[in-house]
């Protein structure tokens, strides 16, 4: 049984060291990657176009329209408009 257990304790030591240089390699690729000139042009131009699209304004597009005022805030209950305090 110790046999058994100090060889998962080896396998899991000389795995995570294993694990941990591997992450550190692909997080060290990824880094430099995302830090080229040209993904970092291309990325500026994307948010570019999201912006707009989300946003609607296109450049030379006409302003955006306002949603119509519900007619409860068009015309206020008469109470308001007299300023005679009801009990």
């Amino acid at each position: 049984m110790k046999g058994f257990l100090l060889g998962v304790a080896a396998g899991y030591v000389l795995g995570a060291r294993a694990g941990r240089e591997r992450y550190e390699q692909i997080v060290s690729t990824y880094r430099r990657f995302v830090d080229h000139p040209t993904v970092q042009g291309l990325a500026g131009i994307v948010r570019a176009k999201v912006s707009e699209i989300t946003t609607g304004r296109h450049p030379g597009a006409a302003p955006r329209r306002q949603p119509p005022t519900p007619r409860s805030a068009q015309n206020p209950p008469v109470e308001h408009l007299t300023g005679v305090d009801r009990p």
